[in-house]
């Protein structure tokens, strides 16, 4: 519950103690590439390439179609008939 709540709170109290160890030198790596980044050849800003190295949580809720008016804002698509229904939040750049 205390991963979920960092999540949610509006100003973020993540802090580099969060982020894994090990991941430092890889995110430091992908930080140096960008600052050599020219306008001839850019940084590769994909998400792609650090997604696995940065804060997540994946949260499962199950609910039935009576309980639709709870999740409407996370249903991906109008054929949903109930069942389990999963949320992906990810502690990443907003301005790269």
């Amino acid at each position: 519950m205390d991963a979920l709540m960092l999540f949610l709170k509006q100003r973020s109290s993540i802090s580099t103690r969060d982020f894994t160890l090990s991941n430092w030198r890889a995110i430091n790596k992908i930080g140096e590439e960008w600052l050599k980044a020219t306008t001839e050849v850019p940084a590769d800003v994909s998400p792609a390439q650090w997604q696995d190295l940065v804060p997540s949580i994946d949260v499962w809720l199950s609910a039935n179609d009576k309980e639709v008016h709870l999740i409407s804002d996370l249903i991906p698509r109008l054929d949903w008939a109930g069942g389990d229904i999963g949320v992906r939040l990810i502690f990443e750049p907003t301005e790269i």
